[in-house]
């Protein structure tokens, strides 16, 4: 990666995850409401809720590109390239699911206000079932990223960065991938261990890459 990128990168992992849970926060209100009340909680503020929900995205853009740039460039000079290659895939997919998911919601918002309720709930319903997707994609990319970290011959420094990232990223994905097939997602503690734990090493990871980039 050139200078910017590092910049852009190191910022992203350190901004984004705060920015993506205080604001998801703020929308979400009830975490125990079923499908029908979380969809009436999203509408009943629909213009803030909205400007939160882009700002949400605009968040996960930058931290889904951040970590293409990572596993792209570990791959680069790689003598295991597979790694790299198969993480950098899969936050591409990331990407894709989260800007689905959000899109999803903003249109249950829009739904909800123009009276539609029993659709509104559908589509809401629809983006939350696909959280389970996006913890097994993100699962397997931090694991495959962890990994590909340690086989790159430009490897993090100092060491402990090292450790701490590539098995943060082994520990947490394990923990988002085994949450899709014995829980619901975001609503288990599992899930939440797993997003907290990914959130709290790409902070991590970001502020390290500031520190190189000086």
């Amino acid at each position: 990666m050139n200078l910017s990128q590092k910049w852009f990168t190191g910022l992203s992992l350190v901004i984004a995850p705060i920015l993506i849970n205080l604001l998801w926060g703020l929308v979400e209100g009830d975490q125990s409401a079923d499908f029908a009340a979380k969809a009436e909680i999203y509408a009943k503020a629909a213009t803030t809720n909205t400007i939160l929900l882009c700002l949400i995205l605009i968040s996960f853009l930058c931290l889904g590109l951040s970590y293409l740039f990572i596993a792209s460039d570990a791959s680069e000079g790689s003598n295991n390239p597979l790694f790299g290659k198969i993480s950098s895939k899969l936050w591409l997919i990331v990407i894709a699911l989260f800007t689905g998911v959000l899109s999803l919601q903003m249109s249950s918002i829009e739904l909800y206000e123009s009276g539609k309720i029993q659709e509104a709930t559908t589509v809401f319903m629809i983006s939350e079932m696909s959280f389970s997707a996006g913890f097994l994609i993100i699962g397997l990319a931090a694991i495959f990223l962890g990994r590909a970290l340690r086989d790159a011959k430009n490897k993090l420094q100092p060491n402990i960065l090292l450790h701490i990232v590539s098995f943060g990223m082994l520990i947490f994905g394990i923990a988002l991938v085994i949450d899709v097939f014995v829980n619901t997602g975001s609503d288990s503690w599992l899930g939440l261990i797993g997003w907290l734990g990914w959130h709290l090493v790409s902070i991590i990871f970001g502020v390290g890459i500031l520190l190189r980039g000086k």
